[in-house]
C-alpha cells in the first residue's frame, strides 16, 4: 500500500546547521526515518551539508555554502537557474559550483553524477 521510499522533495528546516544525512547511522537517531527519503532540499541561507543514501537522490542546496555528497546511487543536484548563471570548477573537495546570481550560494559536490539546471542537465564526469 505504501512505497518503500518517500519520493516527495523533503525541505530541511532553514534553522538547520551541520550535516543532514539520509543514510542510516545508528548513532544518529533521526536517520531511522530520513533513510527512507529519496529527495531533499536545504532551505534558508545557513551553511549546511547534505548527504544522500544508496537511492537515486535528487538533492538541492540553499543560499549558503553547502557540501552535498550523493553517496551511492545515481544522484542529481538541482539548481535554481540556467547553466550560464553558474561558475563551475574543480575544488580539492570536489566540484565547486558558484551561483553568480546569489540564489544557490556555493555548493561543493561529491559523488554526484548529474547537475540539473533550469535549461539543461550536465554530466558531472564531463566537467
Amino acid at each position: 500500500m505504501f512505497p518503500n521510499h518517500l519520493t516527495f522533495m523533503e525541505r530541511i528546516d532553514p534553522s538547520f546547521e551541520g550535516t543532514f544525512s539520509m543514510a542510516l547511522d545508528p548513532k544518529t537517531p533521526y536517520t531511522y526515518k530520513s533513510q527512507y527519503l529519496q529527495n531533499a532540499r536545504l532551505v534558508g541561507t545557513k551553511n549546511a551539508n547534505l548527504t544522500g543514501n544508496a537511492l537515486d537522490n535528487i538533492l538541492m542546496g540553499n543560499g549558503g555554502t553547502n557540501l552535498i555528497d550523493g553517496g551511492f546511487g545515481i544522484d542529481v543536484v538541482q539548481f535554481s537557474g540556467p547553466y550560464h548563471d553558474y561558475t563551475i570548477s574543480q575544488d580539492r573537495n570536489g566540484i565547486k559550483v558558484e551561483d553568480t546570481k546569489a540564489r544557490d550560494g556555493v555548493t561543493i559536490l561529491k559523488n554526484i553524477e548529474w547537475l540539473r539546471f533550469t535549461d539543461k542537465d550536465v554530466e558531472a564526469a564531463g566537467l
